[in-house]
């Protein structure tokens, strides 16, 4: 699994695990397992100048989710 810290205001930590599951970590300290994400699209966002915007637009409400 490859893990990075995000520097976001809400985002704190993005994790895939090579597998197309993408796991969040928010600021408040919940976690959401994202299925179906691929690693260039983790890799974009993680890179990303604001991954809180890239993960708004092309991650929340577009892929299953369910809390850890």
């Amino acid at each position: 699994m490859e893990k990075r810290y995000i520097p976001s205001s809400h985002l704190s930590i993005a994790e895939h695990d090579g597998k197309d599951n993408l796991f969040i970590t928010f600021r408040n300290g919940a976690k959401y397992c994202y299925n179906g994400v691929s690693y260039s699209v983790f890799d974009s966002m993680t890179r990303n100048e604001s991954a809180g915007k890239f993960f708004h637009s092309f991650i929340k409400d577009k892929y299953t989710c369910r809390k850890m």
